[in-house]
């Protein structure tokens, strides 16, 4: 099923000119790997979008968003916050 992210990916890369293969080793994976992102039968993990921002200079903000992906370390930081707003609101 093609997503937003598939198609941003297969975009991409073919403007930067790169086969699968190359992108398969530039992120440590297997072309069937890239292939199934490409398609949309994989979705990216918080891991592939970090290297992925690098390889192709995009915001990991706007890629997270693309990929419709919620980093951890975001959602840690949500949870510590709702933590201390309760310590606030208790005072």
């Amino acid at each position: 099923m093609e997503t937003e992210f598939s198609r941003w990916l297969l975009s991409n890369r073919k403007e930067k000119g790169w086969s699968k293969r190359r992108l398969a080793s530039e992120l440590n994976v297997t072309v069937a790997w890239v292939h199934r992102m490409e398609t949309g039968e994989k979705a990216p993990s918080e891991l592939m979008v970090f290297g992925l921002s690098k390889i192709f200079n995009i915001d990991e903000p706007d890629l997270f968003h693309i990929a419709k992906i919620l980093p951890v370390s975001w959602l840690l930081k949500v949870v510590s916050d709702l933590e201390l707003l309760r310590k606030l609101a208790s005072i």
